[in-house]
């Protein structure tokens, strides 16, 4: 019997199969629209609901919250209803939205009186050159390094980019872990005026 110290060290090893076919893969998904609750025909946004199993896909509530917020540039006091003026999705974050639309609400800011009866005419971010990345209000769970204390670097060229930024962060800036670390670009090199920005 192993001990679970042991245990831990074993690796599975099992030979690769081949992939699925594109149109298998997505013959099941279906789209997800999302409203903007204050005008009748604007499509806030329309996701691809790749979570759950083949006989029950949707999407994962806190990621959609996630993205609606960024949409609207970083607000994160929001919800959902299944219709324009209906009652407030009551899921828990880890839920799947398995519905082909919603409306997205936002909190209507104090002193924004629009009446109680009119949804909030919030602003959307139009673009990705509109959107300012949220270092001072992030979203609810994330947690951000403070930089303040960190040496300013020299910077790297392209081919010792990506071990220059494991040299600096150490560990995943999302997730804070340390095992496994690999580079990735979040903002596309096509963003790097705004990422400089």
């Amino acid at each position: 019997m192993q001990s679970a110290s042991q245990s831990l060290n074993l690796v599975e090893i099992r030979s690769r199969s081949p992939p699925t076919p594109v149109s298998a893969q997505f013959s099941t998904l279906h789209r997800v629209v999302f409203h903007h609750p204050a005008y009748v025909s604007t499509h806030l946004l329309e996701l691809t609901a790749f979570d759950g199993s083949e006989s029950r896909r949707g999407i994962h509530q806190q990621t959609a919250l996630l993205v609606c917020g960024i949409i609207v540039g970083n607000t994160w006091d929001e919800w959902f209803t299944e219709t324009r003026n209906g009652p407030w999705l009551e899921l828990d974050v880890d839920a799947l939205m398995t519905g082909t639309e919603y409306f997205f609400h936002v909190a209507r800011p104090a002193g924004k009186d629009g009446g109680t009866q009119s949804a909030y005419r919030y602003p959307v971010t139009a673009s990705f050159d509109n959107w300012l990345f949220p270092h001072y209000n992030p979203p609810h769970g994330w947690i951000f390094q403070d930089d303040s204390a960190s040496a300013i670097h020299a910077v790297p060229s392209v081919s010792n980019l990506s071990q220059a930024i494991r040299d600096r962060d150490i560990r995943c800036i999302l997730s804070g872990y340390q095992d496994g670390l690999e580079t990735a670009y979040l903002c596309p090199r096509s963003e790097n005026k705004w990422s400089t920005r």
